[in-house]
């Protein structure tokens, strides 16, 4: 027993120097955990909850892509899904207006049920062939909160 408080008594700063180190890893560790240790939980939480009772199936997809290719004005349609948004661009016919475009795009808006728009953002982007045209491409974007589109400014 006198040996072990002899080493003590001789090794005192080694050991508070050890104490305090080990104090010190669990403080890291704590804050380690309290700040970047959500590596594994989404960043902006979990957005996609429910999605699979809103998702457009296969058949859905190629059903809107047709009912708006069939527009005469309209030359190509790409869908893409980017989590709760839908983002379709339309390449239209060189003398179509943008008016006539955001008219054909609010149409284009029953091709969804009222329960997918209540869930999904929609964004179309217009574009023509012909870059010298200054009146596109335009932007439309419906937010799930809101019933109307909402398009870029008029150049």
């Amino acid at each position: 027993m006198k040996s072990i408080l002899k080493l003590i008594k001789n090794n005192l700063l080694t050991i508070f120097i050890l104490i305090i180190f080990v104090i010190f890893m669990f403080v890291l560790a704590y804050l380690k955990n309290l700040y970047w240790d959500n590596n594994d939980k989404a960043s902006y939480g979990n957005r996609l909850d429910g999605i699979e009772n809103y998702q457009l199936t296969d058949s859905e997809i190629e059903k809107v892509k047709n009912n708006m290719k069939a527009d005469e004005d309209v030359i190509e349609v790409e869908y893409r899904q980017e989590g709760r948004i839908i983002n379709i661009r339309l390449k239209v016919k060189d003398t179509l207006t943008d008016d006539n475009a955001r008219k054909m795009c609010s149409e284009f808006m029953k091709n969804f049920t009222e329960k997918q728009l209540s869930f999904f953002s929609v964004q179309f982007y217009v574009y023509k062939d012909d870059a010298t045209k200054k009146d596109f491409p335009i932007i439309g974007y419906k937010h799930y909160g809101n019933k109307n589109i909402s398009w870029t400014k008029d150049r």
